[in-house]
């Protein structure tokens, strides 16, 4: 595949080459739309398509090249696809569709606030952020995976409030407790009074009161702990950790550099940056009684991270609702001429809804990360008993597990960071349909035929069924799916890939044996379904899904 974009790099002088795959084998194996050189040829895309045709001279692996209105389809030579594509599987292994590249990555993701819970909301940001880190690193690019706490929020002192007034005992994780009392002090807090004793909580702490220094402190171990359990169970690491609290006094210098550089100017008192020449409005970096707000703090952490990591590029995982404000981060660190401003990144994401309306902590309807473990491991747990009942405890809890790991990831990361999803438990958990354990159900299918018999060297130009190389096609567009997702920073291209693959293969499978072949067809089978589940294994591990070799 890569042959022939750099074919079509060629004839057209495009940069980037983009090719799909026609609806039916009879248009070929790969097409490439013309409509984006009508305009830089002045011609129609069905005459470009012709007039590549008859200028490009076919290279040995493809069979030939044929216009069909504004594409051109290319089809390969079977025979020479099969070998060269199942001989680079097999070669590179764990390897294949890996690259190497010189830029440097810092990817912010997470995020959730201490003294509240972690619900399915963070559940998202997580796995979509655990994933890109996952493919950039796997695409050759250098990547520092940060998390960014705010522990100087309202929400830490409405908490503290609630320790103080609504007299509950402490049941449970004590970082999920935190959360319980942030929800029911949001509902209790009506009155202006009882506003006013929040507020003076938040100076309290600011000014370093030790009664409510011990308070805090204490509640940011207790999430803290809490979060590490999570991350360890969703098997997820950060290179560094940031708290809201250690860029106060930094921010306001960064205030003080915008008003020296006359990006910022003084109103009544307050600071701001007038950005409504860039259609992005007038924002407020500092309060009239030189309270620092979060984007005060968001511009001295980003400025730190930039100098002090010389990185390319900053990728922010964040809701949709933090649009604008990134836009304002960036284009005030544009204007403080940082190279990598028009680089940085907001990854922005939409809510997880659930049956009732959309999630919110503050309402108490919220559904944390430990109540949906705790449903899902008691539903995969009786689905394992069920279907294996013979097997060791230890045994089935390694199933369990793995089953968990996909059915709480690739819901979420099947589908467009911009769509709203509604996560449903019992489908995200078939093993049926477009799901995370069917595909882990698919690769633990090849391990039990390999387990049975070992592929030895065989004669692939024997792969010939249109089952074979649509399967053997879509191994070959793993590298350049892998690209995508990496340069686009789009993981759902991974999920999609697993989900084509799996189904191609489970085709092919259906109604091909492969162990009751004949002698030299059983080896090219076999050698085919191995690179399968090579590709099907990566593939899952860039999504931090286990593969696992029995379910």
């Amino acid at each position: 595949m890569q042959s022939l974009i750099i074919l079509l790099k060629k004839h057209t002088k495009l940069k980037d080459i983009q090719l799909e795959i026609p609806p039916s084998p009879d248009l070929g194996d790969y097409a490439f739309p013309c409509f984006q050189l009508a305009k830089k040829f002045k011609k129609s895309p069905a005459e470009i398509a012709t007039d590549l045709a008859k200028k490009i001279k076919p290279p040995k692996e493809i069979e030939r090249i044929l216009p069909n209105g504004p594409y051109l389809n290319f089809f390969l030579n079977k025979n020479t696809q099969s070998q060269k594509v199942l001989q680079r599987i097999l070669k590179e292994k764990d390897k294949y569709g890996s690259s190497s590249n010189s830029e440097s990555f810092m990817v912010e993701f997470s995020g959730p606030n201490p003294f509240k819970a972690f619900h399915v909301g963070h559940l998202r940001n997580t796995v979509l952020g655990e994933s890109l880190v996952r493919i950039l690193k796997f695409y050759g690019f250098k990547v520092l995976s940060v998390n960014y706490l705010n522990d100087t929020g309202t929400h830490v002192s409405k908490s503290i409030w609630g320790l103080e007034n609504l007299n509950l005992k402490q049941k449970g994780d004590p970082g999920e407790f935190l959360g319980e009392i942030y929800s029911l002090a949001s509902k209790k807090i009506k009155t202006k009074a009882q506003e006013a004793q929040v507020q003076e909580i938040h100076k309290q702490i600011e000014t370093k009161n030790p009664k409510y220094l011990k308070l805090w402190k204490a509640g940011i171990k207790d999430s803290l702990t809490y979060f590490n359990k999570i991350y360890k169970d969703l098997d997820v690491t950060f290179d560094k950790v940031y708290y809201d609290s250690q860029y106060i006094n930094e921010g306001k210098a960064v205030v003080d550099r915008l008003l020296k550089k006359k990006i910022a100017k003084k109103d009544k008192g307050a600071i701001l940056v007038n950005l409504e020449k860039y259609k992005l409005n007038k924002v407020l970096v500092l309060k009239s009684d030189e309270t620092a707000l979060y984007i005060t703090k968001d511009l001295a952490m980003a400025m730190d991270r930039l100098n002090k990591y010389k990185i390319n590029r900053l990728i922010y995982v964040v809701g949709s609702e933090q649009k604008l404000h990134f836009q304002q981060i960036f284009k005030i660190l544009d204007l403080l001429k940082f190279k990598q401003a028009k680089k940085c990144f907001h990854l922005s994401y939409e809510l997880v809804m659930l049956p009732e309306g959309r999630m919110a902590s503050r309402k108490g309807r919220v559904v944390t990360y430990s109540e949906l473990k705790e449903e899902l491991m008691d539903k995969i747990q009786k689905e394992v008993n069920k279907r294996h009942s013979k097997w060791s405890k230890s045994r089935k809890q390694k199933a369990v597990d793995s089953i968990f790991s996909s059915t709480i990831r690739f819901d979420m990361l099947k589908q467009g960071p911009e769509k709203i999803i509604t996560f449903d438990p019992k489908r995200a958990m078939s093993f049926e349909g477009d799901t995370g354990p069917y595909a882990q159900y698919t690769h633990a299918r090849i391990c039990s035929i390999l387990r049975k018999e070992s592929p030895k060297k065989a004669d692939l130009k024997l792969l010939t069924t249109q089952e074979e190389s649509a399967l053997i096609q879509k191994l070959s567009t793993f590298p350049d799916t892998l690209k995508r997702a990496a340069e686009d920073y789009k993981p759902y291209l991974i999920a999609n890939y697993i989900l084509e693959l799996c189904h191609l293969f489970n085709e092919f499978y259906h109604k091909y044996p492969v162990l009751k072949a004949t002698k030299n067809l059983k080896q090219a089978r076999l050698n085919l379904i191995n690179a399968t589940k090579i590709v099907l294994k990566i593939a899952l591990n860039l999504l931090a899904i286990k593969a696992p070799e029995e379910m």
